[in-house]
Parts: C-alpha cells; sequence; structure tokens
C-alpha cells in the first residue's frame, strides 16, 4: 500500500472537512472558484485560492528539492515498478486501471497489464483507505488529525534513505 496515497486521501478529506478546500484535487478548487466568482459571491470564491496557490507552491517546493537532492531520482514518487502513477489523486490510476483491464479481456494486451491493474487498483484502494481515516480521525480528533498523514509521508520517505547495495551516497 502506497503511503503517499494514504497520505493524499487523508488529507483532502481533512481540508475539505475543516476548511471547505481540496488540498490535492485543484480540478474542483478551480471549478468551485470560478462558479462562485461567476456567481458574484467573490467571498466564497477567493476561499479556494490560498489550497491553489499553495498547491503551485508544493510543486515548486518538490522540485527545488529534487535538484538539491542529487542522490534521489526524480521520478521516486511519480513511478512505480517503472509505470507512471499519480500519489495525489486517484482519476488517472483509476482510468489506468480500467484500461489495462479491458485490454486484457479484449485480448491483445501488452505483457504486464494485469499486473499494472493490481498497481493502480491498489493505489486507489490506498487512497481510499487514507480518506476512510481522514473522515474518521477528522471527526474524532481534529486537533490531531495530521499526525496520521505525517507519519505515513515519513515512513514513504524512508525507502528514500535507505542505502541500496552498490549504491553510494
Amino acid at each position: 500500500m502506497s503511503t503517499l496515497d494514504v497520505a493524499a486521501g487523508f488529507i483532502d478529506v481533512y481540508a475539505r472537512t475543516l476548511h471547505g478546500v481540496l488540498a490535492n484535487a485543484q480540478t474542483a478548487n478551480l471549478i468551485f472558484l470560478w462558479v462562485y466568482a461567476m456567481a458574484g459571491n467573490w467571498a466564497k470564491a477567493f476561499h479556494f485560492v490560498p489550497p491553489i496557490l499553495s498547491f503551485a507552491g508544493g510543486i515548486v517546493l518538490a522540485v527545488w528539492l529534487r535538484r538539491v537532492a542529487g542522490d534521489m531520482q526524480a521520478g521516486i514518487f511519480t513511478k512505480v515498478e517503472g509505470v507512471l502513477c499519480s500519489t495525489v489523486m486517484i482519476t488517472g490510476n483509476m482510468r489506468q486501471a480500467v484500461e489495462n483491464i479491458f485490454a486484457v479481456v479484449a485480448g491483445g494486451a501488452p505483457a504486464g497489464s494485469l499486473r499494472r491493474t493490481g498497481i493502480f487498483a491498489a493505489l486507489c484502494a490506498a487512497f481510499g483507505f487514507g480518506a476512510a481515516a481522514g473522515a474518521l480521525t477528522t471527526r474524532n480528533s481534529p486537533a490531531l488529525a495530521l499526525v496520521v498523514p505525517v507519519v505515513a509521508l515519513l515512513i514513504g520517505l524512508l525507502p528514500c534513505e535507505i542505502t541500496r547495495p552498490g549504491v553510494g551516497r
């Protein structure tokens, strides 16, 4: 189970429950921003600007960290077993899982399609698990809720710090 997906699902539910915005799903934040703006409700529209800017800032920080941490491969958070995936939302992962299942059922699927389906399905399940944990924890203990995704992210980063045999630091 991807701890990054667990954390992403958790944080989205936390942000939505306590602040009325989504931390990772910028499509929804952008839609809400423009729906409220076009209705002339500027206070509600501007409510969605901080998470969009924070998301953009997070991207800049991630790119900067990749450059600073030269030993770390740039794609470590966007690939699982060499397959491109998303660790902050399930839309693309769900699409990949369904496309791979269709390719297997329809015939002519490339080797490994069923395995890729399992990978993408597991990422979706991890995100869902994180969302469920986020809903439960945020409702019952909002002041301590962010401890769970922080621990999940630290566990996810742990493999980055483990020296692989034959790989120097």
